[in-house]
């Protein structure tokens, strides 16, 4: 990758994603995810399916973390691709990378619905 701004040319090799954590997260949105690679000191973005980018937060140039959006999927399980843009715009990684987002729990019930103490 590279850009030229002025009569400046810089040269920068392409984020490689080797590790995300967690891989899952609600749908709600929310989970940090960290990703790990190679050449990460200049990603600026995160996108989660097809269309959905976020910012990112540079560790060091093997590690960046990113907030996942909510889900566009909202009644039930699904999973999407995970890339990184060292250029802001329409340019992503295309690792393989994926994340899944899973439905909340909901608690219907608790029995006993009270204990008696003696």
């Amino acid at each position: 990758y590279a850009t030229l701004v002025g009569s400046d040319f810089t040269y920068k090799m392409s984020p490689t994603i080797t590790s995300i954590t967690p891989s899952t997260g609600s749908i709600l949105g929310g989970t940090v995810v960290t990703i790990t690679g190679n050449s990460l000191s200049f990603a600026t973005k995160c996108k989660f399916g097809d269309e959905t980018t976020v910012p990112s937060t540079v560790v060091s140039s093997s590690e960046i973390t990113c907030v996942s959006p909510a889900s566009s999927v909202t009644t039930g399980n699904s999973v999407v691709s995970l890339e990184v843009s060292i250029n802001g715009d329409g340019d992503f990684t295309k690792a393989g990378a994926t994340f899944s987002y899973l439905v909340e729990p909901v608690v219907m019930a608790v029995t006993p619905a009270a204990i008696l103490s003696t």
